[in-house]
């Protein structure tokens, strides 16, 4: 569940076998979009024996409350109770960033480690965490701050880097990636962004003795741009893209059990 849509799927083992998707309803109110997911899950649910729900927003005990009240106007809505009553099966929601870690950590690139963050970048900067073997709940990478006080994400996000192409006459921060390679303004926006997250990453890794990042997202998984971030983090073999792409958090959520 993200601020503009929803996705459903039916995950067997890692597998996304189905997968359905449909614009956020413009009604937002958490009975409407509940309906929306009946309609979205209803078919698969006859025989699926739980449901599982990734959220955008900040997530507890399947409480959900939006960050940006204007994209979802939830403040601790609990929408594991009125999914589990809508579906009359066993429900878990957890945070989409969260979900995704577990997902990567399970079946993608944190595989076979004990201490993983998984750190998406692409509207904003998301992040979840898992440390000797079991999900941290809450990691918010994107909301600690720079040496002037700004929270990360509005610094360095694919929202910060759209900012910059409006303001060069671009559409958005996939303009500023394709441009990168021939226009030093562009290259340097990008690199500004990457030095600024990769700052993070490194200071997480060396407080949490991190075996692996995996990095994910629109902007995240550019090879221009994770390059750039290899390049400014400086520990080879810390870094890896996510391998399990737009499905992370589905199969992440499918396979989260508390």
């Amino acid at each position: 569940m993200g601020g503009t849509k929803l996705a459903a799927a039916l995950v067997e083992d890692a597998r996304v076998v189905e997968r359905r998707e449909v614009a956020m309803p413009k009604d937002r109110s958490p009975w409407r979009v509940v309906q929306a997911f009946v309609d979205l899950g209803s078919e698969w649910a006859r025989f699926a024996p739980r449901v599982a729900v990734a959220a955008t927003g900040h997530v507890r005990r399947g409480r959900v409350s939006a960050l940006n009240l204007e994209t979802l106007p939830w403040t601790d809505v609990d929408l594991q109770s009125l999914l589990r009553g809508a579906f009359a099966k066993p429900t878990v929601v957890l945070n989409d960033a969260d979900a995704a870690a577990w997902g990567e950590f399970r079946f993608g690139a944190g595989h076979g480690t004990e201490r993983f963050l998984f750190v998406t970048v692409s509207t904003g900067v998301g992040a979840g965490m898992v440390l000797d073997g079991r999900l941290v709940e809450g990691a918010e990478i994107g909301f600690t701050r720079l040496a002037d006080g700004t929270p990360l994400e509005l610094a360095a996000s694919g929202t910060a880097l759209d900012r910059y192409a409006k303001a060069r006459g671009w559409t958005g921060a996939r303009d500023v990636v394709r441009h990168a390679a021939s226009d030093e303004d562009a290259e340097a926006a990008l690199a500004h962004a990457a030095r600024l997250i990769a700052g993070k990453l490194w200071d997480a890794a060396k407080l949490l003795d991190l075996e692996r990042v995996a990095v994910g997202g629109g902007l995240g998984l550019a090879s221009d741009f994770r390059a750039k971030l290899e390049a400014h983090v400086g520990v080879p073999g810390l870094l890896a893209p996510a391998k399990l792409g737009v499905d992370a958090g589905l199969v992440g959520a499918a396979h989260w059990t508390s």
